[in-house]
């Protein structure tokens, strides 16, 4: 069970906050216990801003309807040293193919109540341009370890007027979600780069 203290406003800026839906799948990314949540602001059933925090001292704010994981970042060297700056003709082939293998697997199944996880998006973002063939009904977090690419996409979404639930996410690999809970996972920036090297 969520401990949470809310704080309810009538007014928030230009912006989108993640649905309230979201905030039962949410854990400590270290230790896995329930996290507190204090000063939550909460308009429309959606969240804007916020902390949470464990007992083992993991801290996490919400800014903007942007949930900002605070642990230390992992070293990401594939980007690091360049490999996946440019993607040429091959790069294209295989990115393609994913994609459409996705949307065959994914428009054959019942996305009803799932939720759905899009990570490491900076290099490729299924969601963006696949989104509007997938059900209303699902919940989808979008995670990556940028902020500025995180609110990018937000902001792309909010101006193509798609509606769907969506929580964003900043963080590593170690996304503050209780284990478990993810039904769909989708990594088309991993998957790529080791199709790239392992073909």
């Amino acid at each position: 069970m969520l401990k949470a203290e809310q704080k309810f406003e009538n007014h928030i800026k230009d912006t989108n906050g993640f649905s309230i839906d979201f905030l039962n799948y949410l854990a400590c990314p270290l230790c896995k216990h329930t996290l507190d949540l204090n000063n939550l602001s909460i308009v429309n059933n959606e969240v804007f801003e916020g902390e949470l925090k464990c007992e083992c001292g993991y801290t996490a704010t919400i800014k903007d309807g942007i949930l900002i994981s605070n642990q230390k970042p992992l070293e990401r060297p594939e980007i690091a040293n360049g490999l996946l700056c440019q993607y040429d003709a091959k790069s294209i082939s295989i990115l393609q193919k994913v994609a459409n293998k996705l949307n065959t697997d994914l428009i054959t199944l019942d996305l009803n109540n799932k939720l759905i996880l899009d990570t490491n998006i900076e290099r490729c973002f299924y969601l963006l341009k696949n989104i509007n063939k997938l059900s209303q009904e699902a919940l989808y977090i979008i995670s990556d370890p940028s902020y500025d690419i995180v609110d990018y996409y937000k902001k792309q979404f909010s101006l193509l007027n798609i509606k769907r639930k969506f929580i964003f996410i900043v963080s590593d690999e170690r996304i503050p979600l209780k284990n478990s809970v993810v039904d769909i996972f989708i990594d088309c920036f991993q998957s790529n780069f080791y199709a790239l090297h392992n073909s």
